[in-house]
């Protein structure tokens, strides 16, 4: 059932590029020639879709050589996003030919359908990535289907490795396979249809983020000490913000704030509770949208890494409303995947969690 479903959203996937391909190139004679709204409304329709995807540059620290992928997590249609992931973990280790993994599944992937992708990076238009070639790229310990490629310029992947910030990064390392791996990456957002907001984004002035930390911390505090995760662990007074990010998802003006809220002695103590909580602000004054809290704990002389409730990646518009949309990364132990949340009504709503991969 899941591989027709698959397959179904493959199909409506090409129909809509071909139903867009058509209406553009192949109007109705003149006796029928429908209105220019009608026509844009058929184009509308026909590219209601979209696949999310991650642009990953890797960079071999052996070699020190670059490359580029892109892994997708989720397609957009019919109003919801479904997961394209592909793990193929359990083939890879029962010895499955790579080639022969990556022959059976070309016609079933939607790197296969999608060969242009538009990359994201902090807000900016990055440009336009080609895959070119299907391939097995390592997670953790995961085995998942990705595409490489390059850019259409053909530009440094060099440059991007280090145009993307450095807190967007991962990597691997260790023996797999009986090779040995290490191996670093930066990651960035990836859409088949971007949408570009057309609104400025907010620029705080510093007595604007001194208010917002610390409404920030005020809803922290509140979210630990009311989530069932979190309200009953002891760690301390100490309280921090670990990152702020000022957006305006809906385009109103008035200014969406994420914070990822640290409290413990440290971000290496044994147990630290984490808060991700966004405010927006209505007549000026702070409005949760959503909150949650998370607890780490370890056994001695293990530490806890530093890995809060999840990741903010970026926000962009997937579905075309006008709104941005949340992309996130959940971190949980020694396992990872992706959220995406719609704004609507002055709540942050998770739509999508799934494309996970780990140990």
């Amino acid at each position: 059932m899941i591989r027709q479903r698959f397959f179904y959203l493959v199909s409506l996937f090409f129909l809509g590029e071909i139903a867009a391909c058509q209406t553009l190139q192949n109007p109705p004679v003149k006796s029928a020639q429908p209105s220019d709204s009608s026509i844009a409304a058929q184009k509308q329709q026909a590219e209601q879709t979209n696949l999310l995807a991650l642009f990953l540059v890797k960079r071999d620290n052996f070699k020190q050589e670059y490359r580029g992928e892109i892994y997708p997590i989720a397609f957009y249609i019919d109003d919801e996003y479904v997961d394209v992931s592909d793990d193929v973990t359990l083939l890879i280790r029962n010895n499955f030919s790579s080639e022969q993994l990556i022959k059976n599944q070309r016609q079933q992937s939607f790197l296969n359908a999608v060969e242009k992708n538009t990359i994201i990076n902090q807000d900016r238009q990055v440009g336009n990535f080609e895959v070119e070639q299907l391939t097995v790229s390592q997670f953790a310990c995961s085995s998942l289907l990705v595409g490489q490629g390059q850019f259409e310029d053909r530009r440094s992947l060099a440059d991007i490795y280090n145009a993307i910030a450095q807190e967007r990064s991962g990597g691997t390392s260790g023996f797999i396979n009986g090779q040995k791996v290490d191996e670093s990456w930066r990651l960035a957002i990836a859409l088949h249809h971007y949408y570009p907001v057309p609104t400025q984004k907010p620029n705080p002035n510093p007595a604007d983020l001194e208010r917002y930390e610390r409404d920030l911390l005020a809803a922290a505090e509140s979210a630990i000490s009311e989530s069932p995760n979190t309200q009953n662990i002891k760690v301390g007074s100490t309280i921090a913000i670990d990152k702020i990010s000022v957006r305006d998802l809906d385009g109103d003006g008035s200014p969406e704030v994420f914070g990822q809220v640290r409290k413990g002695a440290n971000s290496k103590a044994a147990t630290t509770v984490y808060a991700t909580v966004w405010l927006t602000y209505k007549n000026k004054q702070p409005q949760v949208i959503s909150s949650q809290g998370k607890s780490y704990s370890v056994e001695p002389p293990v530490e806890a890494s530093n890995s809060p409730a999840y990741d903010l990646i970026g926000t962009v518009d997937v579905n075309g409303d006008g709104v941005e949309e949340v992309i996130v990364q959940n971190n949980g132990y020694e396992a990872t995947s992706y959220g995406i949340y719609e704004y609507e009504n002055e709540r942050l709503n998770q739509v999508f969690d799934g494309a996970g991969y780990g140990c």
